[in-house]
């Protein structure tokens, strides 16, 4: 079972690896791709790729509207709220990725993420570290 501290570290690894980002500034996709092999599942996880074939700026919601006891757990936090719940410092590739605080000026440094492109390199990538043997597509 994964804490949610690990689900969010490999979320942020996933999120990472559709940045069109280079290391010392900026990642590089490249650099986010160098990963060894670990265990025997490698995740990829997509979320509406067919709205999101390029490249896009896109900010995470301000707010999220949730049920009365829902308020205030994982999954209804934004912005200072979740950089706080999670321990991630503000102006951060970690707060551009999950968060919409100061997203202009970072969106500025780090630039668009997602799209197909990436997505399709992230695949060649995993099947090229582990073999096609090892890559089952559901």
């Amino acid at each position: 079972m994964l804490s949610r501290r690990e689900l969010l570290g490999y979320s942020a690894v996933i999120a990472l690896s559709f940045s069109g980002l280079s290391f010392g500034k900026k990642p590089s996709f490249e650099r986010l791709l160098d990963t060894k092999p670990y265990g025997n599942v490698s995740l990829v996880f997509t979320s509406d790729i067919h709205g999101h074939l390029n490249p896009v700026y896109f900010p995470e919601p301000m707010n999220l509207i949730a049920p009365e006891n829902l308020r205030g757990t994982p999954g209804f936090l934004a912005g200072m709220d979740f950089l706080r719940y999670y321990n991630l410092k503000p102006n951060t590739l970690e707060a551009y990725t999950m968060t919409c605080m100061s997203f202009l000026r970072l969106a500025k440094e780090y630039g668009k993420t997602g799209g197909a492109p990436q997505m399709a390199t992230v695949i060649k990538t995993l099947v090229n570290q582990r073999g096609r043997g090892q890559m089952h597509y559901t």
